[in-house]
């Protein structure tokens, strides 16, 4: 029996419910998805593993195998409408989310005993990340994008950066599902001999030690803010489709090439000379951290030892962070630069005893 809107009450997902209390037909239409597989992905993030934990993978492939059906029921149980959204890719974009669902047959949600929202076209538009950002590249034109503004003007931060300016941009790139970012830049200190330019998602990350990431450089105000405005320019004239980890990438690529234009010769060699030697310390650490090291030394060890190599060869978490290729930083700060990772591994382990 189809509602006001169209619908059949029936093949809607309840906000209010858990997955084990949806309607039949709800609950036939997600049993594809409640694999052992998605609890033990859950389970991990549920007690902050975000990285393979064998002894939870074990567990749950030997619980499917014994009795597919405890899996199941354990997932119909305990998991809500949030878990699927999780589960389906809502996490980063709704819209993926709904399109799946849609697959499945569902047709909408309900909250509260009303209907929420119905997968139609008019919907699906109104959650759509491509289009909100094609949309805002065309009401945005170009002084607006460089409408450089004081941070005592518009965001909330410590005095500190009182004379600092930012700039809010979303990139015009249509793929990026997140909120717009934000450049910063500013002196380092009184000097004024060297300036900063700093990229992060939101003003709190600044407090909060969370910055993509940052570069200094010998400068000043305004040629800080023309590489950033070249940098603007490139994504304006190039047609990127980047993912929000490949949108930082480019991005820190992008405005250490316009850094570099800015550069004396002899800045460009000392450049390169750090960026080389940055990157090999940061790999031999990276190397050292393997699956057969592991093997014999605790995660706690590596990671301490990992930190005297860097300290020794006086590199940075800034330093590699600013010099050493994305995707090795972010390796680095997965095993190496994880905060508190051995209160995290000894929370772990106690976990696994307990069990």
């Amino acid at each position: 029996m189809s509602d006001e809107f169209g619908t059949d009450p029936e093949k809607m997902l309840d906000w209010d419910k858990k997955l084990g209390d949806q309607s039949d037909y709800v609950k036939k239409a997600i049993e594809p998805l409640l694999t052992w597989e998605w609890a033990y992905t859950k389970e991990c993030i549920d007690n902050g593993q975000y990285y393979m934990n064998e002894y939870t993978k074990q567990k749950w492939e030997t619980k499917n195998k014994e009795d597919p059906n405890f899996v199941k029921e354990h997932i119909l149980k305990e998991f809500s409408v949030g878990d699927l959204y999780d589960r389906l890719g809502g996490n980063d974009d709704d819209l993926i989310a709904v399109n799946k669902l849609k697959t499945l047959g569902i047709e909408g949600e309900r909250h509260g005993g009303k209907v929420n929202h119905v997968y139609d076209d008019d919907y699906l538009k109104s959650i759509d990340r491509e289009l909100y950002y094609k949309e805002q590249q065309k009401e945005n034109n170009m002084s607006e994008k460089f409408n450089w503004r004081n941070v005592s003007e518009g965001i909330s931060l410590e005095d500190d950066y009182s004379n600092f300016n930012y700039l809010k941009t979303s990139f015009g790139i249509t793929e990026i599902n997140h909120d717009p970012y934000y450049f910063l830049v500013g002196y380092s200190d009184d000097s004024h001999k060297n300036v900063n330019i700093s990229f992060f998602n939101n003003p709190s990350d600044i407090i909060n030690g969370k910055l993509r990431f940052h570069f200094e450089f010998k400068g000043d105000i305004d040629t800080a803010k023309n590489i950033v405005e070249n940098t603007l320019e490139y994504f304006e004239n190039n047609d990127l489709k980047a993912s929000k980890n490949g949108l930082i990438h480019d991005v820190k690529e992008q405005l250490n090439i316009q850094i570099a234009k800015q550069q004396s010769p002899e800045q460009k060699i000392q450049t390169a000379q750090k960026t080389g030697y940055v990157q090999g310390v940061c790999e031999s650490v990276l190397a050292f951290n393997t699956d057969e090291n592991r093997k014999i030394m605790s995660e706690a060890a590596m990671s301490l030892l990992s930190k005297k190599i860097l300290s020794e060869m006086n590199v940075t978490k800034d330093m590699a962070q600013k010099f050493a290729n994305p995707e090795t930083y972010k390796a680095l700060e997965q095993c190496v630069f994880a905060p508190k990772q051995e209160q995290r591994l000894e929370q772990t382990q106690s976990q696994g005893i307990k069990r």
